[in-house]
């Protein structure tokens, strides 16, 4: 009896049918880095939102046991900020590190597209082994300077009076009013005749685009929302933005837009 055994053959891809799939992953690939590059920073905004919904609730227990008034975005400063005037945390630098009593954390003052950390305090010093109020980097989000020590019944419209929102990186007296930065004035129009917000070109470093082109802001009410920002006075990037007024336009002025006026 003759037996015939069958034989296997093995075929491999061709040259053409491994680059076809490369060029299909690499296409994939193409399409699906960039949404899930978009997925994380949505997640990095939430989590800048939820820290300055935080912020929002220490400024409004602050405002509660201090009359209604708002604290000084400046309280021990003084130059150079190196632990002036004998702070300490039960004696505040300024309104950052005035909002700890309530908010228990300085992670929350860090947003997490923010690259810089906060430096801690050295060795001997009241903030040793702990983020420094004085240091650059204790904050990255600003108070609305025009807020500073004012009382509360000075808000004509709380839902669109800005509060905090995010900023580059500052100390503990980090504060902005749409268009001066730190005391720092912007580089570019920003007056009566303008209205959008911006500030000093050296202070933004992509600032305005951080959050999927746009930035997050607390307000006197409470709320956190994010806004778009924009291209302003002939810039060729985003450098400011036209949905938020700077303090020069009141409510009345603002048409229904937000803006850092309180009146």
């Amino acid at each position: 009896m003759c037996f015939t055994r069958a034989k296997n053959h093995m075929r491999g891809f061709t040259l053409i049918e491994l680059l076809v799939v490369i060029a299909i992953i690499a296409i994939l690939a193409a399409i699906l880095f960039p949404v899930f590059a978009r997925a994380r920073e949505n997640a990095r905004r939430a989590s800048c939102m939820s820290n300055l919904k935080q912020i929002g609730l220490g400024f409004m227990m602050y405002v509660q046991d201090y009359d209604e008034k708002f604290p000084p975005y400046l309280i021990n400063y003084t130059s150079p900020p190196t632990e002036p005037n004998g702070v300490t945390p039960n004696n505040p630098y300024a309104w950052a590190d005035a909002l700890q009593p309530y908010i228990k954390s300085t992670q929350v003052f860090q947003c997490p597209s923010e690259s810089k950390s906060a430096p801690l305090g050295v060795a001997g010093s009241p903030f040793a082994g702990q983020p420094d109020p004085a240091s650059w980097g204790y904050t990255d989000y600003w108070f609305n300077s025009t807020l500073s020590k004012q009382s509360q019944a000075i808000i004509t419209s709380a839902s669109l009076t800005v509060l905090s929102g995010d900023g580059s990186s500052g100390n503990a007296y980090y504060f902005y009013n749409g268009c001066s930065i730190t005391g720092n004035a912007s580089d570019i129009t920003c007056d009566g005749t303008t209205p959008y917000s911006t500030m000093l070109s050296t202070k933004q470093a992509g600032l305005f685009s951080r959050h999927l082109d746009g930035i997050n802001y607390a307000f006197a009410d409470g709320h956190v929302k994010w806004l778009k920002s924009s291209i302003v006075d002939g810039g060729t990037t985003i450098n400011g933005s036209n949905a938020v007024l700077n303090f020069n336009y009141t409510h009345a002025e603002a048409g229904g837009k937000p803006t850092f006026s309180p009146s």
